[in-house]
């Protein structure tokens, strides 16, 4: 039976975790119609989300 050790989750999981969220998130983004990237990255860079 493999029992994950607490390196296992830090260094590996987690980040593999988080990629996938952001991943998921950017799928579910979508930048406006006539908005170039560089302009919308820019107008969101400072956004605070709650």
């Amino acid at each position: 039976k493999f029992i994950p050790s607490e390196k296992f989750f830090s260094e590996i999981f987690l980040p593999i975790q988080r990629f996938f969220q952001h991943f998921d998130l950017l799928l579910k983004a979508r930048v406006p119609d006539g908005v170039s990237y560089p302009l919308f990255k820019d107008s969101t860079a400072h956004v605070n989300f709650s």
